[in-house]
């Protein structure tokens, strides 16, 4: 017993924190802060880049790679499913005001136009027909201009914030780094919000 504690008290005495905490933080950081549904990633690599002390804090930098576990097109139409459930929520005042602040942040040529053209290209493939397709046709509370702003909103989301290109398919690598710093305290290395 005393040697378990003689190792904890040098585990937490060390001059930078553990790969073990950082990787592992890293990934936690990552899965937060992407913008689709963790399910749709597979994480492949973690690999630690960097390290290094400034200003009595310690910064990680690690690498991450996820594989894809769908397309696009589902991922997309995920999304907008995310934001119509979100919508359903509401009152029937605060559904008008979250379509309204929606048409104003997506409806401009920044998101309209690169969505537009994805969606004429992809339109009559069999892909687009089975998730985006569907979500337009389905039978719901929104008429089909609220569904097709929903897509566009969860293409900014994904495409413009989380930088997942348009043409994604099942298997291919999203790649994702983070850059965490920790602060030492008495009881080891704490990770700063």
């Amino acid at each position: 017993m005393a040697i378990l504690s003689f190792i904890l008290t040098l585990s937490g005495c060390s001059d930078k924190p553990s790969d073990t905490q950082t990787k592992q933080d890293s990934i936690d950081y990552a899965l937060a802060n992407i913008v689709v549904d963790k399910s749709f990633l597979e994480l492949t690599k973690a690999e630690r880049t960097n390290g290094w002390e400034k200003d009595k804090a310690y910064f990680v930098h690690y690498d991450l790679e996820f594989k894809t576990t769908e397309n696009y097109a589902t991922m997309l139409t995920a999304k907008a499913e995310n934001i119509e459930a979100q919508l359903a929520a509401l009152s029937e005042l605060e559904q008008a005001t979250y379509l309204m602040k929606l048409s104003l942040e997506y409806n401009d040529k920044t998101y309209l136009q690169p969505f537009t053209d994805w969606w004429k290209g992809n339109q009559d493939t069999a892909e687009y027909q089975q998730t985006v397709g569907r979500f337009l046709r389905k039978t719901s509370n929104n008429d089909m201009r609220e569904r097709q702003l929903m897509l566009v909103a969860a293409y900014a989301e994904l495409t413009s914030n989380g930088s997942f290109p348009v043409g994604m398919k099942k298997g291919d690598t999203y790649k994702y780094w983070t850059e965490l710093s920790y602060i030492k305290t008495e009881k080891g290395w704490m990770r700063q919000q």
